[in-house]
C-alpha cells in the first residue's frame, strides 16, 4: 500500500470510527425536545457534524464511497442554510466519473466554508471541459493558505492538507483546478480538462 493509499485509509478509517460515536449521540439529540433556540442549534450543529464525518469518511474511501457525495454535500450546504445552484445538474451527472465528483465536491465544500446562511454558490460549465464554482458575495474570501494550495505554493508548517490532496488528485486525473477571484466573485475556482 502506499503511502498516500494508506493515509486516505486511515483518514476514512478515523471519520468512520468518530461517524459511529457521532451517531448514538444524534439518536439521543433526537429524543429532546425542540423547545428553545439552544436546542435547535445543538441539534444542528449535531447533524452538520454528523454530515461532515460521513462527507469525509466517503472521501476517502479507497475502493469508491458507499453513499453519494453529492448528496451529502448538498445536504451540509442546505444544513448551513447554503443556496446552492448548479446549472445543468453538473454535481449530480450520472456522466460525472468517481474521482471527478469527488474534486467538485470536494471545492464545494471549501467554498462552503467561507460562506454565510442565504449565500449562493454557483456551479456552472459553458463546455464539456470546464466546471466553475463561485460564491456569489463580494465580501467571502478564500483563506490564504487554500489559495496557496491550489497554486502549489505552500509552506510545510501552513499546509491545507485537504486542498493539495485535491489538487494532486486533479492532476491526476487530467484535471487543473484554479482559483481565478474576479472583483464580483472573490471566490471562484475552475476545474478543466487539461
Amino acid at each position: 500500500m502506499s503511502q498516500l493509499a494508506l493515509a486516505k485509509f486511515t483518514a476514512a478509517k478515523i471519520c468512520h470510527e468518530l461517524a459511529n460515536h457521532l451517531s448514538a449521540v444524534q439518536f439521543v439529540c433526537e429524543d429532546l425536545v425542540v423547545s428553545s433556540d439552544e436546542t435547535r442549534e445543538l441539534l444542528r450543529n449535531v447533524q452538520l457534524l454528523s454530515l461532515t464525518l460521513r462527507f469525509f469518511r466517503n472521501m476517502y474511501a479507497i475502493s469508491g464511497h458507499t453513499e453519494n457525495l453529492s448528496d451529502i454535500m448538498l445536504d451540509i450546504a442546505s444544513s448551513k442554510r447554503i443556496i446552492v445552484k448548479d446549472d445543468g445538474l453538473i454535481l449530480t451527472s450520472s456522466a460525472a466519473d468517481h474521482n471527478r465528483e469527488k474534486i467538485l465536491c470536494g471545492i464545494l465544500y471549501i467554498a462552503s466554508k467561507s460562506c454565510k446562511p442565504k449565500d449562493e454558490i454557483l456551479i456552472s460549465s459553458e463546455n464539456e471541459v470546464e466546471v466553475v464554482i463561485s460564491v456569489r458575495n463580494r465580501d467571502r474570501m478564500l483563506p490564504s493558505d487554500i489559495e496557496n494550495a491550489f497554486r502549489m505554493d505552500v509552506e510545510e508548517d501552513s499546509v491545507n492538507v485537504f486542498a493539495v490532496y485535491l489538487k494532486h488528485l486533479a492532476t491526476s486525473c487530467g484535471l487543473s483546478v484554479d482559483v481565478e477571484p474576479t472583483d464580483e466573485c472573490p471566490i471562484r475556482i475552475r476545474v478543466w480538462k487539461k
